[in-house]
């Protein structure tokens, strides 16, 4: 079954990226668990750890002088008056240290890896879908899916992890949606205001989720930062974090779809925390007064 006629079936309403496609495929030594998160390339660590859980140190900006298109902030129709902003990068470039900062500000946000961690426990629809497709043989004895068995035949055929990202994608992005909404009206019921979501997804671009958001915030690294923060992170040598950064989309592959794009600055370096702070709480305002 086609990408196109999994989602239609699935009633979801945007198929993955015709530009790219299925992301780079990963190394065969990377947990299968972060591909079924939604996530095609990353490390190989603790299958039950955060995914892509980023360094301390972030970056940010944003607007057209930094690289991103020109675009205007947009004009929300949502009755909700609610801003969903979706947040990518490549690995280590931030993205985790930005979640933390907007959720110390009271803002809502939303883990996709998570998401995609919960819809393919045992009894759900992307669960079935996987053992549809890939045979009893990857069940295992307490009914979970066995993920090493899986991703031997994932990992070792392109065709078999791009029917694996056709059916766990279009499952990420309805929780993503129906989380969104679940949030929307929580706020409508007890007459809060709600004026932005922040939904954290590493594959946004890859599977084509862009029409979801409002607005597209890429974070970007210079490769040689990425890797000194992989390098100390995950303890792997140069070549191996290398391997694992250019596996992923490139910046200007995102940054071509992005509505803010945070660059790293020198300013990051020192102060991450102050540096980001400032400027996307200042990108916050200005999409607020053009309400």
């Amino acid at each position: 079954m086609s990408v196109a006629t999994k989602i239609q079936f699935l009633m979801i309403k945007a198929k993955p990226n015709k530009d790219f496609g299925v992301a780079p495929q990963p190394s065969t030594d990377l947990e299968l668990s972060w591909v079924l998160a939604g996530v095609t390339f990353g490390f190989g660590q603790d299958p039950d750890a955060s995914v892509d859980a980023d360094g301390d140190a972030a970056s940010g900006g944003g607007g057209s002088k930094d690289g991103a298109p020109s675009l205007p902030p947009p004009t929300n129709s949502d009755e909700h008056g609610t801003v969903v902003v979706g947040v990518t990068g490549g690995i280590a470039a931030g993205k985790s240290t930005l979640m933390a900062y907007l959720r110390d500000k009271g803002h809502p946000t939303v883990d996709a890896d998570k998401l995609g961690h919960r819809a393919y426990t045992q009894g759900t629809g992307c669960y079935n879908d996987i053992v549809r497709e890939f045979g009893d043989s990857i069940v295992a004895d307490d009914g979970s899916i066995n993920r090493r068995q899986l991703g031997s035949i994932v990992f070792s055929a392109k065709d078999r992890m791009r029917a694996l990202c056709d059916i766990t994608w279009p499952h990420i992005r309805r929780h993503i949606e129906e989380e969104v909404a679940t949030l929307k009206a929580s706020a409508a019921a007890n007459g809060t205001a709600l004026p932005f979501i922040f939904v954290e997804a590493a594959v946004l671009i890859e599977a084509g989720w862009m029409d979801v958001f409002d607005e597209v915030w890429v974070i970007t690294v210079p490769e040689e930062v990425a890797c000194s923060r992989l390098m100390k992170r995950n303890s792997l040598d140069r070549d191996e974090a290398l391997k694992r950064i250019r596996a992923q989309l490139s910046n200007d592959e995102r940054v071509r779809h992005a509505t803010r794009v945070f660059p790293y600055s020198d300013a990051d370096a020192d102060d991450a925390g102050t540096a980001l702070n400032e400027r996307v709480a200042k990108i916050m305002s200005d999409i607020l007064q053009s309400k």
